[in-house]
């Protein structure tokens, strides 16, 4: 569920407004919260990272192919339940 989570919300901010790089959020045992701090109720930590294949200076480019990868790992010890991949291409204007 969070794996899909985190995918469905890259795929809502859109190819152009996903920053590239990696951000982390914590959820408890109900998958509630998302917060970027930690917490004695966290049960989950999931990372999406976002990469790109293609630049223009320092902008992506929109010829780029954006890969989106969400993990979903254990919060007290890292250990990793699920992994998502997704591909993003430009779709235009």
């Amino acid at each position: 569920m969070l794996c899909r989570r985190g995918i469905e919300e890259a795929k809502n901010l859109g190819f152009a407004n996903l920053a590239e790089g990696s951000t982390t959020r914590y959820y408890d045992q109900n998958c509630a919260g998302g917060s970027t701090t930690t917490s004695s109720t966290d049960r989950y930590r999931v990372t999406t990272t976002v990469s790109s294949n293609l630049f223009v200076d320092t902008s992506v480019s929109e010829k780029a192919l954006r890969t989106v990868t969400v993990v979903v790992s254990l919060a007290p010890n890292g250990a990793e339940k699920g992994r998502s991949v997704t591909y993003l291409a430009w779709g235009g204007p």
